[in-house]
């Protein structure tokens, strides 16, 4: 009879770890922009729009400004940036 409760709990085991796995979101990003194909050099400086400077906000920042640098834009936390990047998200 031990073996059959250890089979059950076993079952269940493998039943419920399944609750524990990374969850997948799909979400849908649109841009608009005039913008030309490649930057040519202007500069940025970028921020959230509530000012958040926790981690995950500053995992966010710096995922969009790699996009930035990739584009030909050089980062800067300068007042006088070319442009001034302003991001709002939400869950």
């Amino acid at each position: 009879m031990e073996h059959s409760g250890t089979s059950l709990f076993s079952i269940f085991s493998l039943l419920f770890s399944s609750c524990a796995t990374k969850e997948i979101y799909i979400s849908d990003v649109s841009r608009f922009h005039r913008l030309p194909l490649n930057g040519g050099g202007e500069t940025f400086s970028i921020t959230t729009n509530r000012g958040e400077t926790g981690i995950e906000a500053s995992q966010h920042l710096s995922r969009i400004a790699h996009g930035f640098v990739a584009y030909g834009w050089n980062q800067t936390n300068s007042d006088s940036a070319d442009y001034s990047v302003l991001v709002d998200y939400g869950i």
